[in-house]
């Protein structure tokens, strides 16, 4: 075997090993989050993340490495039972890419995610229920999914976009939430992270596991 193939064979099996690794440690979970999820006393308006599992929730996390979360919901209590309302593209055999209401121990399905978090809005209650209810209205108006990423249509929605979006309506400063360049091999585009979230002061952390 030449020296050129060797090196060539050894450059590849580097990045092939360290990809390996950072997707064990995306898929990683552990069994205290049923507990901890049991213990939180839900708003209407917490933000709840979750990193998923999905190939597709992979490409989002290695683009923002910053923080751990691919996906964004934001939460709508019904009866006293805390709900999810958020956008998701379609997956095989599932579902359409559409804006969904689910139950929150679904939405955190260990099928679905490995970690997750739950934020609280620094609003008044009143404000964040408002903004709940705008989300409410995204679903029953059966708003489709954002697969452009375009912050400036109301007609589709992403994820980060649908919270940004209900939270807009009762004043949130959007300075707060810049849109990050994302690179694809024909490209690049700018996008809203879901942990613009995070980083921003207008929500602060209950939770997380």
């Amino acid at each position: 075997m030449s020296t050129k193939l060797i090196l060539f064979l050894f450059f590849l099996f580097i990045p092939m090993m360290v990809l390996t690794s950072i997707w064990l440690c995306f898929r990683k979970t552990d069994s205290s989050g049923k507990e901890k999820l049991s213990s939180i006393v839900f708003q209407d308006g917490d933000l709840v993340f979750r990193r998923g599992r999905s190939v597709e929730s992979f490409a989002i996390y290695l683009a923002d490495r910053d923080h751990d979360f691919s996906h964004i919901g934001m939460v709508v209590m019904d009866h006293a039972k805390p709900f999810v309302i958020h956008a998701i593209p379609g997956e095989p055999g599932e579902r359409t890419s559409m804006v969904v209401n689910e139950p929150v121990q679904s939405f955190l399905n260990e099928k679905k995610a490995s970690h997750w978090a739950v934020y609280r809005s620094r609003f008044p209650e009143k404000k964040a229920h408002l903004a709940a209810s705008k989300a409410k209205d995204f679903y029953n108006r059966r708003l489709v999914f954002d697969d452009n990423y375009d912050l400036k249509t109301d007609s589709r929605l992403y994820c980060s976009e649908l919270v940004l979006k209900a939270y807009q309506t009762i004043g949130l400063d959007l300075g707060h939430y810049p849109e990050r360049e994302l690179k694809f091999v024909m490209g690049s585009k700018k996008i809203l992270f879901p942990s613009a979230f995070i980083q921003s002061p207008d929500f602060f952390k209950i939770c997380s596991y």
